[in-house]
């Protein structure tokens, strides 16, 4: 599991150019990209002053119930937190997925230094 944080107090993932994008990137480039069965949360968002979490379990948010189990204990917040197991679905979902993404985003940089 690898993550990528920044914070921007007081913004909107809209309001930063390219900010998905470069997020994106920066958590992909350490992954063999044919091993990864799902991105995960690419951004998080709270009102007022950063809530307290040592342990940033909002990374967490979707994975399945077993890699949580590695960072906290509590079955509830486990519960809470936990999506689907892997499966072989869910990575070929991500993998179309993928693939349409960089064909996408591969047109917008074109077009845009078209213009």
């Amino acid at each position: 599991m690898e993550s990528c944080t920044f914070d921007l107090p007081s913004y909107n993932i809209q309001r930063i150019e390219n900010a998905y994008h470069n997020l994106r990137a920066e958590v992909l480039k350490a992954q063999r990209t044919d091993q990864v069965y799902d991105a995960g949360w690419i951004c998080h968002s709270w009102t007022g002053e950063r809530p307290e979490d040592p342990l940033e379990l909002w990374h967490y948010a979707d994975a399945p119930a077993g890699i949580i189990r590695q960072v906290i204990s509590d079955e509830r917040k486990i519960r809470q937190l936990a999506g689907p197991d892997y499966t072989e679905e869910r990575q070929q979902r991500w993998q179309e997925f993928n693939t349409r993404y960089l064909e996408d985003r591969k047109r917008e940089l074109e077009e845009g230094s078209a213009a």
